[in-house]
């Protein structure tokens, strides 16, 4: 599962959906294809999708998942949330790199050892 979990850090951090651009809609669209990727949402095709803002002028959409419970418990998970990579200026010179989990945390600890001298978490 870990190693699943990963996998799709990696794949999302890859997405250039660079927050307040069109390229924004990349990212939601990369969640919308792990969820359609689960068993679950395979067998149960209408209990997840995206639906886009109204009014939003760059028609970014928001992704949703609903995991219905069985009889017993009663219970279900709503998934939502709006997700985004933000510009970081102080470091856009390092910027495609930042897509690339191994590279990122190389550059990271380049720059605690040649720079502030802070410690960044270095393993992905």
């Amino acid at each position: 599962m870990e190693e699943k979990g990963y996998e799709y850090l990696k794949r999302l951090v890859s997405v250039p959906g660079i927050s307040d651009t069109d390229e924004e809609r990349k990212t939601a669209e990369s969640i919308r294809e792990i969820l359609a990727e689960q068993p679950y949402f395979r067998a149960y095709p209408e209990n997840f999708g995206t639906v886009e803002i109204p009014g939003d002028a760059r028609k970014r959409p928001l992704v949703y998942g609903l995991v219905r419970g069985n009889r017993k418990s009663g219970r279900t998970i709503i998934l939502t949330g709006h997700a985004g990579w933000m510009e970081m200026y102080c470091f856009c010179r390092f910027r495609m790199r930042s897509l690339i989990p191994s590279a990122c945390a190389a550059q990271l600890d380049f720059l605690r050892i040649f720079g502030s001298g802070k410690s960044f978490p270095t393993t992905f």
